[in-house]
């Protein structure tokens, strides 16, 4: 039987004062394959995040679609950001098409 490891366990309070708690854990992929409905379970259900590993190395993580919302949230934040950066640099904008074009997309 595999081996769970709880990484991190922690309670923060939102602004509105509700509670948000996350638990981390480690099991290897075999583990995972074997009961992948509870590994499910407790993602969804209880909001764990698993690490999986495969040979003693982190390869891949299971978290909760909140989680992955707020990734991809976060990232179109830093995307806009990096836009909005490149858009104040001197010299003259290329406009999009121009650019497609010359690249041959």
């Amino acid at each position: 039987m595999a081996v769970r490891r709880v990484l991190a366990v922690a309670r923060l309070v939102g602004p509105g004062g509700e509670g948000y708690t996350w638990i981390m854990t480690r099991v290897t992929t075999a583990a995972a394959r074997k009961d992948f409905t509870g590994t499910l379970d407790r993602v969804a259900r209880k909001g764990e995040r698993i690490v999986l590993q495969k040979g003693g190395k982190d390869v891949a993580a299971i978290v909760p679609v909140e989680d992955l919302e707020l990734l991809e949230e976060l990232e179109d934040r830093l995307d806009l950001e990096a836009a909005r950066e490149a858009l104040r640099e001197p010299g003259p904008n290329i406009p999009w098409e121009k650019v497609k074009r010359d690249l041959g997309l």
